[in-house]
């Protein structure tokens, strides 16, 4: 038996949720510069994302070089990519900047989005036209306005 899904959509500018919401995006999006400005600083050519975060492209997972890096610095896990090597101070140094970059941790998501503290899951969502569609495997509330399960796949086909 499938599992019930909810299907919202609250705007971003006339809504207090909806406000709440930007300041998240806001907030990932500056953290998501952060690790660019830091891993551009690095010299590294792009990177991958922090594993587990839940707004993409936030954090450092690891880093890619156009040449061998300073080894001494990282270390080769495989792929073209290196993290820091922890075996030596310059490696710590580094490591140390990278677990500094801000985040957006998953009590930021449930402050935003309205969830309660006792819900594992955090809903689907996507933004389209100046609106945060979701869906849900609980009720989110009065603050968001239930939609069809045909307005959400329909909006998300256009993202």
């Amino acid at each position: 038996m499938e599992e019930k899904r909810y299907y919202y959509k609250v705007s971003l500018s006339n809504t207090h949720r909806g406000r709440c919401i930007q300041e998240l995006i806001e907030k990932g999006n500056r953290a998501v510069e952060a690790a660019n400005e830091l891993a551009a600083s690095l010299g590294a050519e792009s990177r991958t994302d922090r594993p587990g975060r839940l707004f993409p492209g936030v954090g450092i997972g690891s880093l890619k070089f156009h040449r061998v890096p300073n080894l001494f610095a990282y270390q080769f896990i495989g792929k073209g990519e290196y993290i820091p090597n922890m075996q030596n101070e310059k490696g710590q140094e580094i490591a140390r900047k990278i677990m500094d970059l801000p985040d957006v941790t998953s009590d930021d998501f449930r402050v935003a989005f309205g969830i309660p503290i006792n819900r594992q899951h955090t809903p689907q969502w996507f933004i389209y036209n100046g609106k945060a569609y979701l869906c849900s495997r609980y009720p989110l509330g009065e603050e968001y306005e239930t939609i069809l399960q045909q307005e959400f796949d329909s909006k998300r086909k256009k993202v």
